[in-house]
């Protein structure tokens, strides 16, 4: 029996499944790498290559923030002192120049002259009432400062008496502490030292100030030596002691102070420029090489 030749069937049946397979392959594997739908319009287009994307990437403007400033915190005691006189002169509708600069200092060394320092253009060429009724019932020496503003814009000597006048305030807290008598407030013994020669332009005021101007005054002034036993003696008794002291914990070159009193050993003092000191209690035998020198108090 012969056997049918079927070699042509099976060659063409076997081409076409490879065809087949070939079409399949590529339309589901090779396709979506080479053609994109535009999300427009829904027509085909070709994908860009890497590098023009690249490329258009870089050439795009770039939108960035720009950080916010930062602002610069004051540090130092003078940065301190001038970003708070600016705050207030903008505030007030002053500027920086209506300070002079002895002031701008007095606000750096001493933060507890703000009030002051920050008014004076304001106050300066104002008349201020002094009223010291509220010492009367004060035991002992009432503290006066400088730089209150009652008396502190006085001129006195070359600046105004909150740089110059201690030894002023100094005879006044004494006098009034013994006398209670008005005529002896700061201000007016700022005056009756200008009117009587006592103002040393340039060093504030002159040693006899104490001693002759406290005598003019109808006061009793003796002056001390360093001896500390008679020193506690007089503030036992209710004797103020006026002392001129020099560099050191007090003053970088000259300045007055009252010794009040007597606590455990340990000196009480009433300094014009400064509370934080005045609330302190000194040791007499660690500023006694500060004291030029010093006058008992009597009346």
């Amino acid at each position: 029996m012969k056997t049918k030749n079927r070699s042509p069937l099976v060659a063409a049946i076997l081409f076409l499944t490879a065809l087949l397979i070939t079409l399949l392959y590529y339309a589901f594997f090779e396709l979506p790498h080479t053609l994109s739908v535009s999300p427009t319009d829904g027509q085909l287009f070709s994908a860009p290559s890497t590098a023009a994307t690249t490329q258009a990437t870089e050439t795009l403007p770039t939108q960035t923030t720009a950080p916010a400033p930062t602002e610069t915190i004051p540090v130092t005691p003078e940065e301190q002192a001038a970003a708070t006189i600016a705050a207030f002169a903008e505030s007030s509708g002053l500027t920086l120049e209506d300070y002079p600069e002895s002031l701008v200092a007095l606000l750096t060394r001493n933060p507890e002259t703000a009030d002051f320092v920050l008014h004076y253009p304001l106050e300066k060429d104002m008349e201020h009432t002094v009223d010291l009724s509220e010492y009367e019932d004060t035991e002992g020496v009432p503290l006066f400062m400088q730089w209150d503003k009652r008396w502190g814009y006085i001129e006195y000597g070359n600046n105004v008496a909150a740089l110059t006048a201690c030894g002023p305030v100094c005879l006044s807290m004494a006098a009034y502490a013994l006398t209670r008598d008005e005529d002896m407030s700061p201000d007016k013994i700022i005056q009756f030292a200008l009117d009587n020669g006592y103002c040393a332009p340039g060093n504030g005021s002159y040693w006899s100030l104490i001693s002759e101007g406290g005598e003019e005054l109808g006061l009793d002034v003796t002056e001390l030596t360093l001896d500390y036993d008679r020193i506690v003696a007089n503030l036992e008794v209710g004797n103020p002691i006026i002392c001129v002291m020099g560099p050191g914990d007090f003053t970088s070159s000259g300045h007055f102070i009252v010794l009040t009193g007597v606590e455990d050993g340990l000196l009480t003092v009433n300094d014009p420029n400064s509370y934080a000191r005045s609330e302190q209690l000194w040791d007499f035998f660690q500023i006694q090489d500060q004291i030029e020198n010093l006058w008992a108090i009597r009346y």
